[in-house]
C-alpha cells in the first residue's frame, strides 16, 4: 500500500476505525474486482456514514459498475461529509495510482 493510500484511509475524527477494509477496498479497485471493492465500501460506510474516502471509493466503483444513480447519490454523501478539495483530490490520486 503507497503512502497516498494509508493518508487517504485516515480521518479527522481520529485513529481510522474501518481502515483495514477501507485498504481492501482500494486494491481491490486497483485489481480490478469491482465487486468485491463495492461490497467491502458498503461494509465501511455501514459501520461509519462519516467517512469521505469510503463514500467517494464507493461511488468510484458503481459508476464503474454502471450504476450511475447511485454513484451520483454516493458522491453527493460524500461531499456532505464536509471534507476539502485538496483532501478530494487525494483520494482521487491514490484510487488512479497503480
Amino acid at each position: 500500500m503507497t503512502s497516498d493510500a494509508a493518508q487517504v484511509s485516515r480521518t479527522a475524527q481520529g485513529p481510522p476505525v474501518e481502515r483495514p477494509v477501507f485498504d481492501r477496498a482500494l486494491l481491490a479497485y486497483r485489481a480490478g474486482d469491482l465487486g468485491e471493492a463495492e461490497l467491502l465500501c458498503q461494509q465501511v460506510v455501514t459501520a461509519r456514514a462519516d467517512l469521505f474516502d469510503a463514500f467517494y471509493l464507493l461511488a468510484e466503483v458503481q459508476a464503474g459498475l454502471g450504476k450511475i444513480d447511485a454513484a451520483l447519490t454516493t458522491y453527493e454523501r460524500a461531499l456532505r461529509s464536509g471534507r476539502t478539495l485538496p483532501a478530494l483530490i487525494s483520494v482521487a490520486v491514490a484510487c488512479s495510482s497503480n
